[in-house]
């Protein structure tokens, strides 16, 4: 290491392009024995489920005679997110809970200048909804939270004085009123982000660490907070990071998390190039049988997908349009032909450009239950395809017939209440939207309209959590009030 920082353990980058791969060099280096057998080792990953899948490969290793009877112990596993949250001192003052009272306290300082007339005016209809002003604050705390996290350089602008966007260009007038109220908060709370993290990487290089070694497993997604704290474990015990190459190529992860080293250690900046040189291109697994998965991964990845490659669980159609549904319909009752066991919820269709394809496919497999029906008509699909409608009469109307054949939750039913022909029929405002879903989440309204309408399910004899209980609920509850 550089004589300038001898307290700066080296940073060790294995990638892969397996994630299995990257797994066992873990196993391989947690293997080793530490300094200290009483002192554990963090295991950084990005979410609870890779936590959970690696301590589960682990314990097949570690510790084994050999018979996968191994154990995973000594090692403690944190996600991103945790591991922030136990280096900061306290909780975090850019959530957005945290940011709401500060901010509406400077949105009330702020409501009569120029750049907030426009959210002033927004703001005047707060008489017909109380809650509006509320509403804006928590929409405004959620968006500068997800600055703080996602657009760093942005928010340091502002705080310069620079109004800009994410991408370097000038605001609108219109957005004036966003750095203006930033400002004003880092004002009153006398703190900026870049400030908050030089704390916490000052408390990082004073604590003592309490663990041996820390292995950073796949850190993508990584906010700007989260390497700068990462990197400054580097200050406290030797690092491994393991990423994919297809996540990080020419050790750009790399690059990006010892280069946000602290600001008050200026000198580890003259090591980069040093920490950079340590990494290791892991070899491929070799697998004399590659799963089915693998084999698809692989193909998407080169681009290259073969029918040799697949199973008879698998089937590759390619045709487009009109003809695309009808062969898609053909090898649907072909497969439910040949396997009787098989069913519709058990199938899953991947369509190119569904957006375009969406209207086609919903007419060609809008269910058809009677006897002499075409068997293409009878298979049971749900479209995952989100269209914008035009037409909200014609909107409405479809949404009605899909209702009488569908569960009628309670989601539906807060839906119909949306509609704008619904709204103007009762003449239900905003607020009175607002009232509805409360009192439909208080009713206990779940699915069904009535009795008869589960009879397809057979639940006819139950009609507690319909429609009309909780209807009835609420008309109890407006004859018999305390």
């Amino acid at each position: 290491m550089s004589q300038l920082c001898p307290n700066v353990f080296s940073v060790i980058h294995y990638t892969a392009t397996l994630i299995e791969d990257l797994a066992d060099q873990l196993i391989q280096d947690l293997a080793q024995p530490g300094s200290d057998p009483f002192t554990k080792d963090l295991v950084i990953t990005s979410s609870a489920g890779i936590s959970r899948w690696l301590a589960q490969r682990l314990s097949l290793t570690l510790g084994s005679s050999g018979h996968q009877d191994g154990i995973c112990a000594g090692v403690d596993f944190l996600t991103l997110g945790a591991f922030t949250a136990m280096m900061r001192p306290g909780k975090s003052p850019w959530s957005a809970n945290a940011l709401v009272p500060d901010l509406l306290t400077t949105v009330e300082a702020l409501i009569d200048t120029e750049e907030f007339s426009q959210v002033k005016t927004h703001l005047k209809t707060s008489e017909s909804r109380p809650r509006r002003r509320m509403s804006f604050v928590r929409l405004t705390a959620s968006r500068f939270s997800s600055y703080v996290s996602w657009r760093p350089d942005m928010l340091r602008n502002w705080n310069q004085g620079h109004f800009v966007d994410w991408d370097g260009s000038m605001l609108s007038p219109a957005q004036l009123w966003q750095p203006l109220a930033w400002n004003a908060l880092c004002d009153t709370r006398g703190l900026t982000p870049d400030q908050d993290c030089a704390n916490i990487c000052t408390a990082i290089e004073a604590a003592v660490f309490p663990y041996a070694r820390t292995a950073v497993f796949c850190p993508d997604p990584i906010t700007e907070t989260e390497q700068r704290i990462l990197a400054c474990t580097a200050h406290q015990n030797p690092v491994n990071l393991y990423s994919r190459q297809s996540a990080s190529p020419d050790n750009e992860d790399l690059h990006r998390v010892i280069s946000r080293m602290s600001p008050l250690s200026a000198c580890t900046a003259t090591v980069l190039d040093e920490l950079c040189e340590i990494s290791v291109d892991l070899e491929p697994h070799k697998d004399p049988a590659p799963s089915l998965l693998h084999r698809i991964q692989q193909g998407i990845v080169s681009g290259q997908i073969t029918t040799g490659d697949l199973d008879s669980s698998v089937v590759l159609c390619p045709t487009s349009g009109d003809q695309h549904v009808e062969t898609l319909a053909d090898l649907l009752i072909q497969c439910l032909n040949e396997d009787p066991s098989l069913e519709p919820r058990e199938i899953l269709v991947l369509v190119n450009h569904m957006d375009t394809m969406a209207e086609t496919l919903e007419a060609f497999f809008y269910p058809d239950q009677s006897q002499d029906a075409n068997p293409r008509h009878r298979i049971r699909a749900s479209i995952a395809a989100n269209k914008p409608g035009n037409q909200p009469a014609v909107d409405l109307l479809f949404f009605l017939i899909t209702l009488v054949n569908g569960r009628a939750t309670s989601e539906d039913l807060f839906r119909l209440a949306r509609f704008p022909a619904v709204m103007n029929h009762f003449g239900f405002s905003e607020s009175d939207i607002d009232k509805i879903a409360t009192l439909i989440s208080n009713s206990g309204i779940r699915w069904g309209v009535n009795p008869g309408h589960r009879a397809n399910h057979n639940m006819d004899c139950f009609a507690q959590n319909t429609w009309m209980a909780g209807l009835g609920r609420m008309v109890l509850g407006v004859g018999l009030r305390e």
